[in-house]
């Protein structure tokens, strides 16, 4: 139970490695991890959550193992009202006050640490099992710190156990050609070996999903840090999964961030947009056919932008608009507003940038702008 055996305050190793430490520091306390995770899964899950509690501020210790043998939810229940008897003020935490190098390193860690050990052997010991039931429960914790602390913790596992997902599939496409291509002297093994790794696929896939699926209630979390961090590490995923930009889920998802009531939201959901739709030769005719459609049905979110109160957003919304993909899907009238803009606004910056727009889609090439001159670097 929470507060039974607390510790003192500091943070444990692998915590104040992540907030002090340098990246070949993090990947050696990572790797280390990893290590104890073949001898000993349980302590690897009792030191990765034990992080993950320090990290959004709670005191070293208050995780036990016999607590890993209880239900998460319960435990987690009691912490707001432990909080509380106990006078923590968890306005600021490690996490938090250490900017994103902490979250940085954060990830580095499970990229790492998961990344290092066998997927199979992972999932037998339990350490995947157990440490994905605990996560999953962490995100949806009623404190902010951890939540925080968990949403960036179960995001991170999500990339990693995508990449084992993709190292599985390579092993199973393997054994199935050598298992087709007949031959009795190591049928029966490859049989095992096969279906091994097809169980494999099973359960990790089950695992990623069940994270996953907490994605989109994160993506409208009340604080807008955790709205921030789910945003990022949903382009990374996207990126390194493009099968995902065919799911509305994800997409239409990242065009209603557009109205995030943070401006710091809004500016990288717009980002995103724009790498979407910039040229890129290596996006499947089916993804581009898809994200065709998203912008036929979601593009005028993105015009409502250009007249956003933060100069940045506004700017951000224009650039990502002079996308011939993007410019050539727009009304007449709201092509009109956004020329109109390099006379009608008041903010020099938009001016500039609805003149750059006007430049690419109204002149003919190579237009009548001069290419700015380089800044010339300070002596």
């Amino acid at each position: 139970a929470p507060g039974a055996g607390a510790g003192d305050a500091s943070l444990g190793a692998i915590a104040q490695v992540l907030v002090t430490g340098s990246a070949a520091q993090v990947k050696r306390g990572a790797q280390e991890w990893a290590d104890l995770g073949g001898r000993d899964p349980q302590a690897a899950v009792l030191a990765a959550l034990s992080a993950c509690l320090e990290l959004a501020g709670l005191p070293r210790g208050i995780l036990l193992a016999d607590d890993l043998h209880a239900a998460p939810a319960d435990f987690l229940a009691r912490l707001p009202d432990w909080i509380k008897a106990e006078g923590l003020d968890l306005a600021q935490y490690p996490l938090q006050k250490s900017g994103r190098r902490t979250v940085g390193n954060f990830e580095r860690f499970w990229a790492v640490g998961l990344g290092s050990q066998s997927s199979m052997a992972a999932l037998h010991s339990k350490l995947l099992p157990d440490l994905c039931k605990w996560l999953l429960q962490l995100q949806r914790n009623s404190v902010r710190p951890v939540r925080h602390s968990g949403t960036v913790a179960a995001l991170s596992v999500c990339e990693a156990l995508g990449l084992h997902l993709n190292s599985l599939r390579r092993i199973q496409e393997t054994l199935q050609k050598q298992a087709d291509a007949g031959g009795v002297a190591r049928a029966a093994q490859l049989e095992k070996d096969l279906e091994q790794a097809t169980e494999g696929l099973r359960e990790i896939g089950e695992l990623r999903k069940a994270l996953l699926e907490e994605i989109p209630p994160r993506s409208r979390d009340v604080s807008d840090v955790i709205r921030l961090q789910t945003l990022c590490q949903v382009e990374r995923l996207m990126r390194n999964d493009p099968d995902r930009y065919l799911t509305n889920k994800w997409t239409l998802r990242v065009f209603l961030m557009i109205h995030d009531p943070s401006a710091d939201v809004r500016l990288k959901a717009i980002s995103i947009i724009n790498q979407w739709y910039a040229a890129s030769p290596d996006r499947s005719e089916a993804v581009q056919e898809h994200l065709g459609s998203v912008a036929t049905r979601c593009l005028s979110h993105l015009v409502e932008r250009v007249g956003d109160v933060d100069t940045r957003v506004a700017v951000a919304a224009l650039k990502c608009l002079r996308l011939a993909s993007l410019a050539d899907r727009l009304e007449d009238n709201d092509f009109d507003n956004i020329a109109n803009l390099c006379i009608g606004s008041p903010d020099p910056a938009v001016c500039e940038e609805a003149a750059c727009f006007i430049n690419a889609h109204v002149f003919a090439d190579p237009g009548i702008l001069l290419p700015r001159a380089p800044t010339a670097r300070k002596p």
